[in-house]
C-alpha cells in the first residue's frame, strides 16, 4: 500500500511581524505658514523704452486691476478681459501708468479692470499716452490722449493735454467742491470757507445745475490728497430741487443726518420748498408770529433735511404720513433753525419727522411750547424735551430748560477713528482682514474694522489713546499676532480722523507706513 506523504520535518512558521510598526506620516514640525499678500510690482529701475507700439495708460479712475483686450478685424489672438499691462510708473499727480507694446497687426484695444469698469473701444494709431474721461450713454470712459514721443524718457508731463483729474499747483490749500462743472478739478472759485459759526464746518454759496455730480476735495501743496466720500462713482448728483443758487456744507467727518447727500455735504437752497440743517433757506419773518395756546416751536437741533408734522387725535387723522411742512420761524443764538405751526383745535398728539427715515417719537400736545430732540429711544426715534415760550413773546430764552447745543458729530462722540487701507495696490487686497491693537495699563483689546464709505471705522473704548493699525491672514479666524500679515508702527490714536496707508515698508521699524488726516 503506498505510504503517506511523511510530515514535514520542521512545522512551517508564520509570517513574522515586523521587526518595528509603521509610524504614521509626522505632523511638519511647524505649521506652513501663509503666503504673503501680494505686493504691488514695483517701479521698474529705468523707465523702458518706447517704441512706435508702446500705450501708456495713466490709471485716473482708480482701476483696481489694470488689463487690456486687443484685436484686428482678421485675428482676436486673446480673450476677454486680455491680459494684465506692466506698472510703468507713478506720475507727479500720483497717478499710477501701465505700459503695454501692442503686437503687431492688433488695430483696436479696450483697457478694463476685469469687472464693470472699461474704456470704449479705442483705435490704435501709434505711441500714445491715454487716460479716462467722462462716461458715454453706455457706461464706459471715454478717452483722450497726450503724446509721450518716440524717444526713451516717457516720464514727461504731457505736452497736448493735461490729465483730468488733477488741480494745477496754482490752487491753494484747502476744500473745495469738485464735480462734472469743474471736470473733477479743483478750481478756486469752488474753495470752501470756514464757517465761523460753526467750527469744523465748510461753507460755499454758488451755483449748481441739475444733474451735476459733485464731491469735496483736500487740497494739499496743489494737488488733491482726499476725497469726500472716498472711491469711485458714488458721487452725489445734483437734482432739480436743489439746483440753482445755492450754499453748500461741509465737514470732513460722516455725517448720518447728511446721508442723502454723501455723508459730508449738504446742500442749501435751490427750488427746494424747505430748509437745510445750518442756515435758513428764507429770510427771517420781519415780525415774529404771535404765540397761542396752540403753538408749537420746534429746534431742528439734529438737522432733519425737511421738517414736517403729523398730528392726530383719537377721534380723527386729518392728514397723511408725513404730515405737513413747518413753517420757518426763526435762527437761534446756537445756530440751530427753529420752525413753527399752530396745531389745529381737536389734535393731542404729534410726530416731527423729516419725510424719510428720521423723526421723533409720539409726543403729546399739553399746550404752547418749545421742544428739541434729546437721544433716540430704543426704536431709533428721537425722544424729546420742552421750553417754555409764553404766550405773546416767543423769542425769550428758554425758563424751564436750555436748549442744547448743536450735538458733536456721532462718530466724534463714539471716539471712532478710520483706516485707508491705500487700495488695491497696498493693503486692501487679497480680502484681507482688517483690525486694530489698542493697549493701556489695564489691558489690550483687538478692534474689528468696519467698512464705511470706502475706509474702515473703528470705535476705541474710552481709555485707549496708542493703537496699532493691522492687516490679518483671511484664512486665520483667531485675532492675535500670528495672523498677522502687516502692521504699522505704534501709533498715537487722533480721534475722528483718517490713517492712510502709503506704503509697505516706509514706517516705524520697517512696518508699513502712513499718516493721520
Amino acid at each position: 500500500a503506498p505510504k503517506p506523504t511523511e510530515a514535514p520535518t520542521e512545522a512551517p512558521k508564520p509570517t513574522e511581524a515586523p521587526t518595528e510598526a509603521p509610524k504614521p506620516t509626522e505632523a511638519p514640525t511647524e505649521a506652513p505658514k501663509p503666503t504673503e499678500a501680494p505686493k504691488p510690482t514695483e517701479a521698474p529701475t529705468e523707465a523702458p523704452d518706447v517704441t512706435n507700439r508702446t500705450i501708456i495708460f495713466s490709471n485716473n479712475k482708480g482701476f483696481s486691476t489694470v488689463n487690456i483686450y486687443y484685436w484686428s478685424d482678421e485675428d482676436q489672438p486673446v480673450d476677454w478681459p486680455g491680459v494684465p499691462m506692466t506698472y510703468y510708473d507713478t506720475n507727479e499727480m500720483g497717478e499710477q501708468r501701465y505700459s503695454f507694446e501692442l503686437p503687431a497687426g492688433m488695430t483696436e484695444y479696450i483697457i478694463n479692470d476685469g469687472g464693470s469698469q472699461q474704456t470704449v473701444d479705442i483705435d490704435f494709431n501709434g505711441a500714445t499716452g491715454v487716460y479716462m474721461t467722462d462716461k458715454d450713454s453706455s457706461g464706459n470712459y471715454e478717452v483722450a490722449f497726450y503724446d509721450i514721443g518716440g524717444d526713451t524718457d516717457p516720464t514727461t508731463a504731457p505736452t497736448t493735454a493735461p490729465e483730468p483729474t488733477t488741480p494745477t499747483p496754482s490752487v491753494a490749500d484747502g476744500y473745495y467742491l469738485v464735480g462734472t462743472m469743474t471736470n473733477w478739478a479743483a478750481d478756486s472759485a469752488y474753495k470752501f470757507s470756514e464757517n465761523t459759526s460753526n467750527p469744523g464746518e465748510y461753507m460755499l454759496s454758488t451755483t449748481l445745475s441739475a444733474t451735476d455730480g459733485v464731491k469735496a476735495v483736500k487740497v494739499e501743496n496743489g494737488a488733491i490728497t482726499t476725497w469726500y466720500p472716498d472711491g469711485m462713482d458714488n458721487e452725489y448728483f445734483v437734482d432739480a430741487a436743489h439746483a440753482g443758487n445755492v450754499t453748500i456744507y461741509f465737514k470732513t467727518t460722516y455725517q448720518s443726518d447728511w446721508s442723502t447727500f454723501g455723508g459730508y455735504i449738504y446742500i442749501d437752497g435751490g427750488s427746494t420748498p424747505t430748509p437745510d440743517p445750518t442756515t435758513a433757506p428764507t429770510e427771517a419773518p420781519t415780525e415774529a408770529p404771535d404765540v397761542t395756546n396752540r403753538t408749537i416751536i420746534f429746534s431742528n437741533n439734529k438737522g432733519f433735511s425737511t421738517v414736517n408734522i403729523y398730528y392726530w387725535s383719537e377721534e380723527d387723522q386729518p392728514v397723511d404720513w408725513p404730515g405737513v411742512p413747518m413753517t420757518y420761524y426763526d435762527t437761534n443764538e446756537m445756530g440751530e433753525k427753529r420752525y413753527t405751526i399752530e396745531l389745529p383745535e381737536g389734535m393731542t398728539n404729534y410726530i416731527i419727522n423729516d419725510g424719510g427715515t428720521q423723526q421723533t417719537a409720539d409726543i403729546d400736545f399739553t399746550g404752547a411750547t418749545g421742544v428739541y430732540m434729546t437721544d433716540k429711544n430704543s426704536s431709533g426715534n428721537y425722544e424729546v424735551a420742552f421750553y417754555d415760550i409764553g404766550k405773546t413773546d416767543p423769542t425769550p430764552e428758554p425758563t424751564t430748560a436750555p436748549q442744547p447745543t448743536t450735538p458733536t458729530p456721532t462718530e466724534a462722540a463714539k471716539n471712532y477713528v478710520y483706516l485707508n487701507a491705500g487700495g488695491s495696490n497696498l493693503w486692501d487686497q487679497a480680502n484681507a482682514r482688517f483690525k486694530l491693537y489698542v493697549w493701556n495699563d489695564d489691558g489690550e483689546q483687538w478692534l474689528t474694522g468696519t467698512a464705511v464709505n470706502g475706509k474702515y471705522q473703528f470705535e476705541v473704548p474710552a481709555g485707549y489713546t496708542d493703537g496699532i493699525f493691522v492687516r490679518m491672514d483671511p484664512a486665520k479666524t483667531a485675532d492675535d499676532w500670528d495672523s498677522v500679515w502687516n502692521q504699522t508702527g505704534d501709533l498715537t490714536l487722533q480721534i475722528g480722523k483718517t490713517y492712510t496707508i502709503t506704503s509697505w515698508n516706509g514706517g516705524d521699524n520697517g512696518h508699513s507706513g502712513g499718516s493721520w488726516s
